[in-house]
């Protein structure tokens, strides 16, 4: 009888470890409320880009805007890197430089559909993997100038001098 059971049990043990997604509150610094992101504009990997994962280098997504009206970016496309460890945020550095002024980014029925951007996480003598979250926001490019967010996790893997 528990062979007939054990699958169930399983599952419910992992789902009762797992912490409620909209239980989540972001930091203080993202300004876009959680059940907001990934709305209006989205992030993707881009898996032919072939992301190391790894600390300190390149990893490159794509910004899509979902709307029907442009999205304005300020200076860095508002990025912004933190990791989540021991129920606290920290912010993360991140080492790529961004053009200065707004970046405008049109309605994915308008080519090209999306943005291509990079960041570069650094964690200061990264010795064990860590998730982390690469946030985004900009503003509707409409006469109320709605803030817009989007986020995406990934595990930041150590480079091999520090294994």
């Amino acid at each position: 009888m528990l062979k007939r059971w054990l699958p169930f049990l399983i599952i419910a043990s992992l789902a009762a470890c797992t912490p409620a997604q909209d239980q989540l509150v972001f930091p203080e610094d993202v300004k876009v409320p959680y059940g907001e992101m990934n709305t209006a504009i989205s992030l993707e990997n881009l898996p032919v880009m072939e992301n190391s994962m790894k600390n300190d280098e390149p990893f490159i997504i794509k910004i899509k805007n979902t709307t029907s009206s442009d999205v304005i970016f300020s200076k860095g496309y508002g990025i912004e890197i933190f990791s989540y460890k021991n129920s606290e945020w920290e912010n993360i550095q991140n080492n790529f430089y961004y053009p200065e002024g707004n970046q405008q980014l049109p309605p994915s029925d308008v080519w090209p559909s999306g943005i291509i951007v990079s960041v570069v996480p650094k964690v200061l003598e990264l010795k064990e993997p860590i998730d982390i979250f690469v946030f985004i926001s900009g503003n509707i490019n409409s006469p109320d100038g709605e803030l817009v967010g989007a986020y995406y996790t990934y595990t930041l893997l150590p480079n091999e001098e520090f294994k």
